[in-house]
């Protein structure tokens, strides 16, 4: 353990007088190194909690309106999907 405390210090002392320049690309990297896996990790906990509490409280629908993916054919149209509501419209005030 002690003969690791040298080199960070070496390594600390380097940066630290070196210029912005080279801080910032070596500092944005070891962020990124650090901060990405931690982000999946935290947003996996997230989704999985999301879940849990969906599956205890049965409200998995979310007041979803049922679609359906037609696929677009004919001359001249963009490639793609056009979405289509199978639901009655709401009419304020019924």
């Amino acid at each position: 353990m002690n003969s690791i405390t040298p080199v960070l210090d070496r390594i600390g002392q380097w940066l630290t007088g070196a210029p912005l320049w080279v801080q910032t690309p070596l500092v944005m990297v070891v962020v990124l190194l650090i901060c990405v896996p931690l982000a999946a990790v935290l947003l996996k906990i997230v989704n999985t909690a999301g879940n849990l509490v969906e599956r205890a409280t049965g409200g998995g629908d979310g007041g979803h309106t049922p679609t359906q993916l037609i696929p677009r054919s004919g001359e001249g149209t963009s490639a793609g999907v056009r979405v289509v509501s199978r639901s009655e419209p709401e009419i304020p005030g019924d």
